[in-house]
């Protein structure tokens, strides 16, 4: 990454949300690998980027993802319910029947910095576990050439309601740090 990474204010959770995806330990040591150069970018566009990364062997975060994508059957209709998660504007499809799973792959979402007049630094917008995937449905940002794709994915996958507020796992964040 040519840009330095940074997040705003003082705290993941003023960055969209992220006491349901990753701890703050977490949060910053995905800052530290993306500014060391590590992940690999899937999605690049100017100055937004999507990266994925793996952590250390043996280490894990908890994804909120389930459906097909994470090895289950797809969620049907009767299994969800729809709710707002915190600092969101839109409701998402949670089911309440499935806890969090424990993964190694994290996924980084990275904007252009507003708040930087001079440009020289981008924001990392979002962090979580589990594999890459689209915007919801529901959700306002969502481009509309891509709500087909994204209601056809949402449609047999769901969030964990059980995993809407993760505890730091500080080993995950000391164990990560120490293997860079």
């Amino acid at each position: 990454m040519s840009k330095p990474i940074v997040k705003v204010a003082g705290s993941s959770q003023d960055n969209d949300s992220h006491a349901d995806h990753l701890s703050e330990a977490q949060f910053q040591c995905v800052l530290h690998v993306l500014n060391a150069g590590g992940g690999k970018v899937v999605v690049t566009s100017g100055d937004f980027s999507i990266v994925t990364l793996t952590l250390p062997e043996g280490e894990t975060a908890l994804c909120a993802l389930r459906g097909p994508v994470v090895g289950d059957a797809p969620i049907t209709d009767d299994r969800v319910k729809f709710a707002t998660r915190a600092g969101r504007p839109n409701k998402s499809r949670l089911v309440g029947d499935l806890p969090g799973i424990p993964r190694n792959d994290v996924v980084a979402v990275i904007f252009g910095n507003k708040a930087d007049p001079t440009g020289a630094t981008r924001v990392l917008a979002t962090a979580y576990a589990g594999p890459l995937a689209p915007q919801e449905p529901t959700d306002p940002y969502l481009a509309p050439e891509a709500k087909a794709a994204s209601v056809e994915f949402w449609a047999t996958h769901a969030l964990s309601a059980s995993s809407s507020g993760l505890e730091a796992d500080l080993h995950l964040a000391k164990c990560w740090m120490s293997s860079l």
